[in-house]
């Protein structure tokens, strides 16, 4: 019976959301109406594409993005959305169906897939390997290059805007990388233990 009314709930949202941006036509007043799936992608995409992003968590700050189970509000967001951002690697492609079901075919970027010089860690079963590669500042770079690249090709008409941002954006996270760096230099070889995430 549940899965029933999850399957009407998704097509009644479907059915009543507008539809997406086409590749390379934004409204010039508007901006895209991005859907993410975690916070962490939805700061990544806020700081690349700046005003000319809307975006939208689906899981809410301090939640596992692992057992969240989506919401009608969430289902409403994913009608109306013009993009996707997701990581993949098994972190949460269990929100891909979902996505799938009530969206209204807008594209779907994931992260931290086919990444070029990445090196993915072992993971725990489920998971093949551990997807949280930003938590390396180089891999997060990456991240806001695609979000970057993904973002111009839909609106370009605002392509060099996005670009300058972006590019403030890596220049800031690089600066963040040298300055932990320096930090960790601070400290004696024998003693480099960290807790982090």
């Amino acid at each position: 019976m549940r899965r029933f009314l999850v399957t009407i709930l998704l097509l009644t949202v479907a059915a009543c959301g507008g539809g997406s941006v086409p590749t390379g036509s934004v409204d010039p007043g508007g901006s895209l109406k991005v859907v993410t799936t975690s916070t962490v992608f939805a700061d990544l995409i806020r700081n690349v594409g700046g005003d000319r992003v809307a975006v939208t968590s689906l899981v809410p700050r301090g939640v596992d993005v692992h057992t969240y189970q989506a919401t009608p509000a969430d289902l409403r967001a994913v009608a109306s959305a013009d993009l996707f951002v997701m990581n993949g690697l098994g972190l949460d492609d269990w929100l891909e169906k979902t996505i799938r079901s009530a969206s209204n075919g807008a594209p779907i970027v994931k992260l931290g897939v086919d990444l070029e010089g990445v090196v993915l860690l072992p993971g725990e079963t489920p998971v093949a390997q551990n997807p949280h590669l930003w938590l390396d500042v180089a891999y997060a770079t990456l991240y806001a290059t695609r979000i970057a690249a993904r973002l111009q090709e839909m609106d370009t008409t605002h392509a060099a805007q996005i670009a300058v941002t972006s590019a403030a954006y890596v220049k800031k996270l690089a600066d963040l990388d040298a300055w932990v760096r320096e930090q960790v230099a601070t400290i004696p070889a024998g003693n480099r233990q960290f807790v982090m995430f």
